[in-house]
């Protein structure tokens, strides 16, 4: 779904968050932290932060660092990266992903053609609140360049929505949040 970039107020950790199932039920959603504190928590956010607000070439910046870190011990990345070629490669098409919001605007995944289930990973709150999570579901870098950009509307893709919200909407409201809702 589109929404307003300033709507997501929040994030959650990883360790805060195990999904199941799309109707979520426990106080995870207690745990959630401030938006502008994710930066604090995760060197993929902040090296986006580093390198475009900042200014830090992107050698200098936490993930780069970690990234090389794990190449040069002979491990693979998380995103596959074998080599320190591989590396720049990504952290360049950063760069180009960046040109390319500015210049087309917020595009979906499904609109650029790429991997549909990689929007930006969000949950709703017992309160109805969007929620970012932290790295799990994709769409990280995209949604720091939205914030230091102000990008007004993003793409999300809803894994999950407390039982507690949804038993605050009444039938109409629901059905029409599950017509708008990415149901898989």
């Amino acid at each position: 779904i589109k929404i307003n970039t300033n709507q997501i107020k929040y994030f959650l950790r990883n360790k805060d968050f195990e999904n199941k199932n799309f109707l979520l039920k426990g106080n995870w959603d207690k745990k959630k932290l401030p938006i502008v504190q994710y930066k604090n928590y995760n060197k993929n956010y902040f090296s986006v932060y580093q390198i475009f607000k900042h200014k830090t070439h992107y050698t200098k910046t936490k993930e780069y660092e970690f990234k090389s870190k794990i190449i040069l011990s002979g491990n693979k990345t998380t995103r596959n990266q074998t080599s320190i070629a591989d590396l720049n490669r990504y952290f360049k098409n950063l760069l180009l992903l960046k040109k390319n919001i500015l210049k087309k605007g917020y595009l979906s995944q499904t609109e650029l053609k790429t991997n549909k289930f990689d929007e930006i990973g969000v949950v709703i709150g017992s309160n109805g609140e969007f929620i970012k999570l932290e790295d799990k579901f994709g769409g990280t870098h995209r949604f720091a360049i939205a914030r230091i950009f102000k990008i007004k509307k993003i793409y999300v893709k809803v894994v999950g929505i407390h039982q507690k919200y949804i038993n605050k909407l009444n039938t109409s409201k629901f059905k029409k949040l599950k017509k708008n809702l990415l149901f898989e």
